[in-house]
């Protein structure tokens, strides 16, 4: 079974926490644990609850217009994220040919430097948005 590279990604880096919480206080890595735990019941949540229905049906209610809205933004906040990892790591695997081994940490590393900004960017364009069609304070 192959797994995704964001769960490998997440794998490492739950090992990389676990190895430094046992070194430093030589105890059980429980903060790896549970950030795998949250991980996995995130995915099986967004998988079974039909979020889409539940914003529709949260932006008609009154009681819970707020919550749906917060929501949403969190989701379109996810998904420039996600988007912006895409392109760029797909954009470092085109420019880093495996001939290039003693040096492509580096340009990972170059890469995911560059990932913040840019997504700090997109988000600054999308509360400026709200901002203009009065949504946001």
């Amino acid at each position: 079974m192959r797994l995704p590279a964001a769960w490998t990604g997440l794998l490492i880096f739950a090992v990389l926490l676990a190895a430094a919480e046992m070194l430093a206080g030589r105890r059980a890595p429980w903060l790896a644990a549970k950030m795998l735990a949250a991980a996995a019941a995130g995915v099986m949540l967004f998988r079974l609850i039909p979020w889409p229905r539940l914003a529709r049906l949260g932006l008609v209610s009154r009681r819970w217009r707020l919550a749906a809205l917060y929501f949403l933004v969190l989701a379109h906040f996810l998904r420039i994220l996600v988007e912006e990892i895409r392109s760029l790591y797909f954009a470092w695997k085109l420019a880093a040919p495996p001939a290039w081994r003693r040096v492509w940490w580096r340009s990972l590393a170059h890469a995911t430097a560059s990932l913040f900004p840019r997504v700090l960017r997109r988000a600054e364009r999308f509360y400026a948005a709200l901002l203009v069609c009065g949504m946001a304070e």
